[in-house]
């Protein structure tokens, strides 16, 4: 359970602090890093997955999923997580997301080169003690 509030509460950090780099980011291959720390202590061990659920639409600015368009409004709320976790879980689609695993290392996480969008990050494998 400890660890499912964790990675919900990354996801929507993520989410809060995504929005403006990626969607500011130029077309193409980006970066993002994840500081990952327990009361101040960074973390090592364990990994995070990345999920591309979205995509910015350059023409208004705006996020969108990636399979069927719709736009996601309400980026950087637990209800877009939410929205957005349902949209992956979603078991009638056959979309096969881009999923991207890093490992956790001196309390963070880097996806490099990865396509520019809107991620949805967890956690699958904590580090040792946490």
């Amino acid at each position: 359970m400890k660890n499912r509030i964790f990675s919900l509460l990354i996801a929507m950090m993520l989410l809060v602090c995504m929005a403006l780099p990626v969607s500011a980011a130029a077309q193409g291959d980006c970066s993002i890093e994840v500081k990952v720390e327990y009361k101040d202590k960074k973390i090592n061990g364990g990994e995070l997955i990345a999920i591309r659920v979205g995509y910015a639409d350059w023409e208004d600015g705006c996020f969108r999923q990636l399979t069927d368009h719709i736009e996601i409004e309400d980026i950087g709320t637990s209800n877009a997580v939410s929205k957005m976790l349902r949209y992956y879980n979603n078991e009638e689609s056959t979309y096969s997301f881009d999923r991207y695993v890093v490992p956790v290392s001196d309390g963070k996480a880097v996806f490099e080169n990865i396509p520019e969008g809107l991620y949805l990050i967890y956690q699958e494998k904590a580090a040792k003690g946490y």
